[in-house]
Parts: structure tokens; C-alpha cells; sequence
């Protein structure tokens, strides 16, 4: 356990028993939270954040921009990803968001307002797999059994994350015109079709075996979990001989730099991730500034044959 683990189990409950002004904001807030892995994640994040400002004698409820800034700051010194601050930036904004709503008289505003995010990167930081890796992680997980063998695929050819797999039931399954789909919860509570091709549709019906319920389940018949799920995952990985930071998100992320690879269009594969801006889908295409792929290539072709095509 890490320290700013130790830290979260030891201020969840005093955030809960603490009448102190910090202690009944975040528990509202965390309260306010409809997603248990929200609200978990959330609680580690403002733990952090608390954590720095004991150290610096920052009192969070006074904090002011130039206090934010200098926690960005001392997060982006630690080597973290622009997208791994500003996550645990946002989780503090929405904190003070909570704050200023629920005790206005003692935040006024949200000090976040006025904070810079980190540029995004124009690449995904995600480590994926190529085609070797996948056909080895496929032949592990085959080796392993049918709950294996459907895991991985799923993960791979749905394009799901993967807690909305883990949530997903047999009756999120269907049969559309020929084809599997699966419909998944997204965050907030929105429902996306997901179209499973037959691989992975024929892997999870010889996993299933006619039964009804989760699609997958932990050891105690419960729904398997994003954390058992990358456990799983990892071991898969590991009897692949595959030397790399594989996670479920990778089966995701290499399933959208494969599509792209094969000249698939950015806007079906954006579909197929259910991402709501295109620029989230052009992180995976390894190709995007390549020059050999420019349009003007087939402007030129079709308007100004070439001196062999005159020939």
C-alpha cells in the first residue's frame, strides 16, 4: 500500500465523523457521487490534495489560485502524465464546485476556475500491443479456458472499457440484423451500442454456456470487478511472454491503432469507442501526420495523371 493509500483508508472515516467545514464538504460531496469507483477514486484524490496543503500550511477552504497552481505544479514535478494531473486536478475542482454551492458564505467561488490544465498530448500514453502480441495474448488466454478466451476478446473486439463490461448482464446482449451487439453503460449513465464481432460473440457464447446474469464473475459468483479483470489480464500477459505495461485499456487502445492501421475510418472507429470528440480517436492514429497518406496524393492522382499514366 502506497502512501497516499495509507492516507485515503485513514481520512475516510474521519471524513465521515469529522464536523470540521473540510470533513462535512467532502463528505457530502463523496456522498453526491453515484459511481462507487467514482467515489473511491475521488476520495484518493482529494487525500492527496489534502495531504500537500497540511504540508504546506495551506488551509484548502482559503486556498487561492496561485495555491492551485503551485499543487499543479508540485504534480507535474512528480513525472506524472498530463492526463493523470489533470484527472486529480478535476477531482479537486469538483470539490471546490460542491464547496462553493453547499457553503457559499465560506467558498465563494471555486479557486480552480482560474487554473491551466496540462495540454493533452497528441498521442495516448496507453501502451498497446501489435499483431504478434495480440495473436500470442489470444493463444494464452485460449490455453487458460473459455472464460479467458472470451475475456480477451471481448475486450479487444467490442472496444468496451472495461468496467462497462464488467457490469454488462446477458441481457445487454442482442442480435441485430446478423450481427452481436452489446449495449453498455457509460459514465453518467448513458447507454451505447457496441457491435461485438463474431469472434468474440462465438469465445463469450462457448464461455456462457446458456447461463444467465454478468458476463463474467469473480470467484464468489459476484460480478468480476475492473480490478479482478485486470488481474487477470496481467497473468494472461505474463504466460504470453509479453514484456509490456499490458491493462485491460490496452486491449482498447490497440484495437483503435489496429483499425486506424488498416485504413478504417476515424469516424466509424471514434463510433466504435463511443467517444463524444474526434480528437480523443486521433490520439490512436499512429499515422495521422504521415506524409505517404496526405490527400493530396489522390488529388493528384485523379486531376494530373502522371508521365507513366500518359504513356
Amino acid at each position: 500500500m502506497t502512501a497516499v493509500d495509507e492516507r485515503t483508508s485513514r481520512l475516510m472515516p474521519v471524513m465521515h465523523a469529522s464536523r470540521s467545514l473540510r470533513g462535512d464538504i467532502t463528505e457530502g460531496w463523496l456522498e453526491a457521487q453515484l459511481r462507487v469507483n467514482t467515489r473511491t477514486a475521488y476520495a484518493r484524490d482529494i487525500a492527496e490534495f489534502f495531504d500537500w496543503c497540511d504540508r504546506r500550511r495551506v488551509d484548502p477552504i482559503g486556498a487561492r489560485p496561485r495555491d492551485l497552481r503551485g499543487y499543479r505544479n508540485h504534480l507535474t514535478s512528480a513525472v506524472q502524465s498530463p492526463s493523470t494531473v489533470n484527472r486529480k486536478l478535476a477531482a479537486v475542482s469538483s470539490w471546490y464546485a460542491y464547496g462553493a454551492d453547499e457553503h457559499e458564505d465560506d467558498i465563494p467561488a471555486n479557486p480552480m476556475s482560474n487554473v491551466r490544465r496540462m495540454p493533452r498530448a497528441n498521442e495516448s500514453s496507453t501502451v498497446a500491443l501489435d499483431r504478434d502480441e495480440l495473436v500470442r495474448l489470444f493463444a494464452a488466454a485460449d490455453s487458460s479456458g473459455l472464460e479467458a478466451a472470451a475475456l480477451v476478446r471481448m475486450l479487444f473486439y467490442s472496444g468496451a472499457r472495461v468496467t462497462e463490461l464488467c457490469t454488462a448482464t446477458t441481457k445487454d446482449l442482442r442480435e441485430e440484423r446478423g450481427h452481436r451487439t452489446l449495449w453498455v453503460t457509460r459514465k453518467g449513465g448513458g447507454r451505447l451500442r457496441l457491435t461485438v464481432a463474431r469472434p468474440a460473440a462465438d469465445a463469450l457464447d462457448a464461455h456462457l454456456d446458456g447461463r444467465m446474469g454478468p458476463l463474467f464473475l469473480s470467484r464468489d459468483g459476484r460480478p468480476l470487478t475492473r480490478h479482478g479483470a485486470s488481474r487477470r489480464v496481467d497473468r494472461l500477459v505474463h504466460a504470453a511472454g509479453i514484456r509490456k505495461p499490458i491493462t485491460p485499456h490496452s486491449l482498447r487502445h490497440t484495437a483503435a491503432t489496429l483499425a486506424l492501421d488498416e485504413g478504417q475510418d476515424i469516424r466509424e472507429v471514434q463510433r466504435m469507442l463511443g467517444h463524444s470528440k474526434i480528437e480523443t480517436t486521433m490520439r490512436y492514429d499512429r499515422s495521422r501526420s504521415s506524409v505517404d497518406r496526405s490527400p493530396t496524393h489522390a488529388l493528384a492522382r485523379a486531376l494530373e495523371p502522371t508521365k507513366d499514366g500518359d504513356q
